[in-house]
């Protein structure tokens, strides 16, 4: 992959269930779709391959996004948790579930949380299972 600067985030989790962690590269902006893109890099050969290159649902997002990688359903297919911290319309903390069952192509859920300052709901969030 190539050199990357703010505009990208970077979380490790099992995309196609071989039980290696795969890197999860997320282009906030600046992409070729104009939404947010995933670049996910195969870990069952050290990164030297990609499992899956797509543009999401999400529109293009910038630093007051945060992102996580869990399995939030229960489907088997790790989602994208995708958290607005600030300047939101809600004027609260938004996190956004993009559904890894369709290549994160859909919602799974949006929820506000108006009475969590930002840092609690990332700990919250990043730490689920």
């Amino acid at each position: 992959m190539h050199e990357t600067d703010n505009n990208w985030n970077f979380c490790l989790g099992d995309f196609n269930n071989d039980g290696n962690l795969d890197l999860y590269c997320i282009a906030k902006n600046c992409t070729g779709s104009n939404k947010t893109e995933v670049h996910i890099l195969s870990g069952a050969n050290n990164f030297q391959s990609f499992l899956l290159q797509i543009g999401t649902i999400l529109h293009e997002t910038n630093d007051n996004w945060a992102f996580g990688v869990s399995d939030y359903c229960g489907h088997g297919n790790k989602d994208i948790y995708c958290i607005a911290k600030r300047n939101t319309n809600s004027k609260s903390t938004e996190i956004h579930i993009l559904n890894g069952e369709n290549n994160f192509q859909s919602f799974t859920c949006l929820s506000s949380f108006a009475q969590l300052p930002s840092y609690v709901l990332v700990q919250r969030v990043l730490l689920l299972p």
